[in-house]
């Protein structure tokens, strides 16, 4: 399906669209920030120090899988540590202390943006706008737009960005001019700012020692990201699901939603093929009715991956394919892959 013809299914004369921003730490990276957990795990080992026995343990003990090939995920490698422990409370402890220490590194990281002039930051700002319009006007969606952002990243620079759109008459008049509203931000996971953040594993089947935690119920509530995020965040939680499931086009930048993410892979998938109804008593209620609602609702995936070059597409399909496969439509004309850098004009901006 051409992107011509997209426009044409979901651009409907005077009716309001809901497009849905989701940014991943793909985002931050991409300004320059040096926020992946390889970065951090690094600063965590080697520049900060403790006197805590478990803490100690606790680091000894990343420091030799890390040195392994191939690890990527220090949340589930958090999952993998547990079977070194014999007490929740001296697991817990070195848990803590590490999401403790994470929240001081990414304040570092930000400072980066803080260090900037009042000019600078407005120009970073007008990049983003100029960003999220070419997006839009590419697209052929120009007028009466409501933008959601769903970050799941700790920084708050999203924040401080559109603040400062808020605040420019020049900015502002333009987007009413084009009847486009840009909703509050959502941290889906927390952030530094508020000291609280969502960090761990999807669910138990992801913690290695379970039965360490047996009887200890609060301890593992707060190491699952789905408990955790209802213990910081119920209202965030619930927006994000009204969000999303009146979202016609939801755009991910930056998301790579691995195995300790299913929850929003999940919900991406009931928003692709149902309709949200509404919470009973705290959970939401979903009915499955494939009509044209759901037919015309689009997800669009930036990748940062290369596309895979080939005389002909087979490549491509199976990298495509096993994308898909995430969302549990593989072969579904409404997910389309993008090679390309959304945030062309937000490139080391920060650096």
């Amino acid at each position: 399906m051409s992107n011509i013809k997209v426009v044409n299914i979901i651009e409907k004369e005077n009716n309001t669209k809901n497009v849905t921003l989701f940014l991943g730490n793909g985002f931050d990276l991409n300004m320059g920030l040096k926020t992946s957990y390889e970065d951090f795990v690094l600063y965590y080992l080697y520049k900060v120090k403790s006197d805590n026995s478990s803490v100690i343990k606790f680091k000894q003990l990343l420091e030799t899988e890390v040195k392994k090939e191939n690890w990527c995920d220090l949340e589930l490698l958090i999952g993998k540590l547990t079977s070194e422990f014999t007490d929740v409370k001296d697991f817990y402890t070195a848990f803590c202390d590490m999401g403790k220490e994470l929240l001081n590194y990414l304040t570092i990281q930000e400072i980066k943006f803080e260090e900037k002039t009042d000019l600078e930051k407005n120009s970073i700002a007008h990049n983003f706008m100029d960003d999220i319009l070419i997006l839009l006007m590419h697209y052929r969606i120009d007028k009466n737009i409501i933008i959601n952002i769903l970050t799941f990243n700790y920084t708050i620079i999203i924040d401080k960005l559109v603040y400062i759109i808020k605040g420019n008459s020049e900015l502002n008049n333009f987007l009413n001019s084009k009847n486009i509203t840009i909703e509050d931000i959502i941290h889906c996971h927390g952030s530094y700012k508020t000291g609280k953040i969502c960090f761990g594993l999807n669910d138990e089947s992801q913690v290695k020692n379970v039965e360490m935690f047996d009887n200890n119920y609060r301890y593992i509530q707060q190491i699952i990201k789905p408990s955790r995020n209802k213990c910081i965040n119920q209202k965030g939680v619930k927006d994000s699901d009204k969000i999303i499931f009146a979202s016609d086009l939801i755009v991910n930048y930056g998301c790579s939603f691995g195995q300790t993410d299913k929850y929003w892979l999940e919900l991406l998938t009931k928003w692709l093929g149902g309709i949200y109804s509404h919470f009973i008593n705290n959970k939401p209620y979903y009915e499955f009715i494939k009509n044209d609602i759901t037919n015309n609702r689009f997800l669009w995936i930036y990748s940062h991956t290369k596309r895979p070059e080939s005389m002909f597409d087979a490549d491509t399909l199976e990298f495509e394919d096993r994308i898909k496969e995430k969302y549990s439509y593989r072969d579904d004309n409404r997910i389309m892959i993008k090679y390309d850098n959304m945030f062309k004009n937000m490139k080391n901006v920060v650096k």
